[in-house]
C-alpha cells in the first residue's frame, strides 16, 4: 500500500492515488460532491468511475467503543497524575519530620513541583502537536498509535512502581525522575492524541464523538477515585497506588482494543483501502487535489480552529488553577474541609463537560452557522470576570462580589457544559466540512490548536490569580 508523504520544503501532502481510500472511507456519501451508489463493484465505464461495494458493518460496535476507550486511554492517566497531588507531596516533603505534611511551611521541592509540572508537560505537548500536524503520515497509522501507548503503559508502570520505593534519602533524584517522565508523557500524549484525531477524523462523525466523549469520561472517573479516596480516608500512598494501577489497567486494554480492530473489515474499510468503499466518479478532480497544503486546509477551518482555542483558552484558564482557590461559605463538617473543591470544582466540572459533549453530537450547530459558533466561544470570556469576583482566596486587590456557593457552582456548570459542547461541535463538525481527502489532516490541525489554547489558557490562569 502505498503512502502519504509530505513535501517538508513546501509543508503540503502528497496522497497517491492508491491511498485515496484511506481518507475517503464512506465520509464521501455525506459529501456534496457528485457519487451514485452502485451495488457491484464490476461495473466501470469510460469516464473513469470506480465501483466498489458499501462498508461493511462495525460487529457488536466493537470500533466505535474502542475508540472512546482510546479517549479515556489519551486522558486518563494525565488526570491521575495530577489528581495524586497528596501523593507528590508527600514525597517531597521535609525528611526532618517524615509523619507529616506541612501545608503552610512547603519545601522547595513541594513549592516547585506544580510549576513545573504545567510547563514540563504543556510545552512539549504543545511543540510536538505542531510537528506531528506538519509530519503526520511519516509514520503509519498503526504505527502512531500503538507506539505512543505502549511508550506510556512503560512510563506509567515506573511510576507505579516508584510509589512503594523509599524516596526520601534521594528527594532530587526523585524530583528530576519525575520531571523527565513527565516531559515524556507530554511528547508521547501529543503523538497519541494526533493519531487517534487523524485517525478518528477517518470513521464516521459518530467515532469522533464517541472519543470526545470518552476524554471527558476520563476527568469523571478521576474526580470520582478522588472522591471515595477522601470518603475511605485512603493514606496519600495508598491513593497512588491505586490512581496508578488503574491507568496502567486501562493503558493496557486500550492497547489490546485498538490491536483487535485491525482485523475488523470495518476499520480496514474506512482506513486503509477503497476496496468497498462506495462508487465514485469525478477520480480526475479528485487527482487535482492531490497535493493540498497545511495552509489551504487551515483556511476551510480556521473558524472552528479559533473557536477551540478560544474555548480552551477561557476554560483552562479558570479551571483548575483559578477555580481551587474557592472557599465555601461554610466550615467545621466533612463537606466543606474535604468534598468542597474535589465535588464542586472537580466532579461538578467534568459531569457538565460529559453532558455538554453528549449534547454537542445530538443538537449540533451546522457549518452554515459556524460563526455564530465561534462568537459564543468568544463570549464565554466573561467567565473569568464571574469566577473572579467569587470567593476565591488569598486575594489582593478584587472584592468579593458573589459569595455565596450558589454563584460558583452554576458557574462552574455553565463553564463545564459550554466547554463539551462547543468541543464537540467544533471537533466533529468541522472536521466532518471539509473534503474528505483532508480530513485525516483536519483531525490533527484541530487537535493542534487544542493543544495551543491548552497553553494559553495555563499562562492566563497564573495572570488572574496575581490580579485577584
Amino acid at each position: 500500500m502505498a503512502n502519504i508523504q509530505f513535501d517538508y520544503s513546501t509543508l503540503s501532502t502528497s496522497i497517491s492515488r492508491s491511498e485515496l481510500g484511506s481518507i475517503i472511507g464512506h465520509h464521501v456519501l455525506e459529501t456534496p460532491y457528485d457519487i451514485n451508489e452502485e451495488t457491484s463493484s464490476e461495473r466501470s465505464d469510460d469516464e473513469g468511475e470506480i465501483y466498489v461495494h458499501p462498508s461493511p458493518p462495525d460487529k457488536y460496535k466493537i470500533v466505535y467503543w474502542t475508540f472512546g476507550l482510546l479517549g479515556i486511554g489519551t486522558l486518563l492517566p494525565w488526570n491521575f497524575f495530577i489528581t495524586a497531588n497528596d501523593y507528590w507531596m508527600y514525597k517531597f516533603r521535609s525528611t526532618i519530620n517524615t509523619s507529616c505534611i506541612d501545608n503552610h511551611n512547603k519545601t522547595d521541592l513541594q513549592a516547585a513541583f506544580t510549576s513545573y509540572l504545567a510547563l514540563s508537560n504543556n510545552v512539549p505537548y504543545v511543540l510536538f502537536l505542531i510537528i506531528c500536524t506538519i509530519f503526520n503520515n511519516r509514520f503509519s497509522k498503526l504505527f502512531r498509535v500503538l507506539a505512543p501507548l505502549t511508550a506510556l503503559l512503560l512510563l506509567f508502570s515506573i511510576v507505579t512502581a516508584c510509589v512503594e520505593i523509599n524516596t526520601d534519602t534521594w528527594q532530587m533524584g526523585f524530583f528530576t525522575l519525575t520531571i523527565l517522565i513527565i516531559i515524556a508523557v507530554g511528547v508521547i500524549s501529543a503523538i497519541l492524541q494526533s493519531g487517534v484525531s487523524g485517525i478518528a477524523a477517518l470513521l464516521p462523525a459518530e467515532y469522533m464523538h464517541i472519543m470526545v466523549l470518552g476524554q471527558a469520561f476520563a476527568g469523571i472517573l478521576a474526580s470520582v477515585a478522588q472522591i471515595l479516596s477522601l470518603i475511605g480516608n485512603c493514606d496519600s500512598i495508598k491513593s497512588a497506588l491505586i490512581y496508578f494501577f488503574t491507568s496502567d489497567t486501562v493503558i493496557f486494554f486500550t492497547l489490546i482494543s485498538y490491536i483487535v480492530i485491525q482485523k475488523s473489515e470495518f476499520f480496514k474499510y474506512h482506513t486503509y483501502s477503497l476496496k468497498d468503499a462506495t462508487a465514485l466518479k469525478n477520480v480526475s478532480e479528485l487527482e487535482s487535489r492531490e497535493k493540498v497544503s497545511i495552509l489551504h486546509v487551515l483556511n476551510m477551518l480556521w473558524p472552528y480552529a479559533i473557536a477551540i482555542i478560544l474555548d480552551f483558552w477561557v476554560t483552562i484558564g479558570i479551571f483548575p488553577g483559578l477555580a481551587v482557590l474557592i472557599v465555601p461559605e461554610g466550615k467545621g463538617n466533612i463537606w466543606n474541609e474535604k468534598l468542597y473543591i474535589p465535588v464542586a470544582c472537580f466532579l461538578m466540572f467534568n459531569i457538565s463537560d460529559f453532558c455538554g459533549r453528549i449534547v454537542g453530537g445530538w443538537v449540533p450547530i451546522p457549518h452554515s452557522r459556524r460563526m455564530q459558533l465561534l462568537a459564543l466561544c468568544a463570549l464565554r470570556i466573561i467567565y473569568f470576570p464571574l469566577f473572579m469576583l467569587c470567593n476565591l482566596q488569598p486575594r489582593y486587590h478584587l472584592p468579593v462580589i458573589l459569595s455565596s456557593d450558589i454563584y460558583y457552582i452554576s458557574f462552574m456548570t455553565m463553564l463545564g457544559f459550554t466547554n463539551g459542547y462547543f468541543i464537540a461541535v467544533a471537533m466533529v463538525v468541522g472536521i466532518k466540512s471539509v473534503n474528505p481527502m483532508l480530513q485525516e489532516l483536519a483531525g490533527i490541525i484541530l487537535s493542534t490548536f487544542l493543544g495551543a489554547g491548552l497553553m494559553i489558557g495555563a499562562l492566563t490562569s497564573y495572570i488572574c490569580i496575581k490580579i485577584l
